[in-house]
């Protein structure tokens, strides 16, 4: 799941529930969510790794998802 931030609070968006609105919404082109840590000062390396680790399986699952649809 991916968290975000609404006007009422925090909402986990699954896969499944992100590809159901983009099908509800059929736009020509969609972009999968992503892990929003960016590399700062502060930031360790394995946090940074994780992070692309989680954006990749999104886009992995979003992609067979995809294709099982029309």
């Amino acid at each position: 799941t991916v968290s975000v931030w609404g006007s009422g609070g925090r909402i986990e968006l699954t896969v499944a529930r992100f590809m159901a609105i983009q099908a509800a919404v059929q736009p020509d082109c969609y972009q999968s969510m992503a892990d929003g840590e960016t590399w700062q000062a502060n930031t360790s390396r394995k946090r940074v790794r994780k992070a692309v680790d989680r954006t990749l399986a999104h886009l992995d699952e979003c992609l067979v998802l995809h294709q099982k649809t029309q």
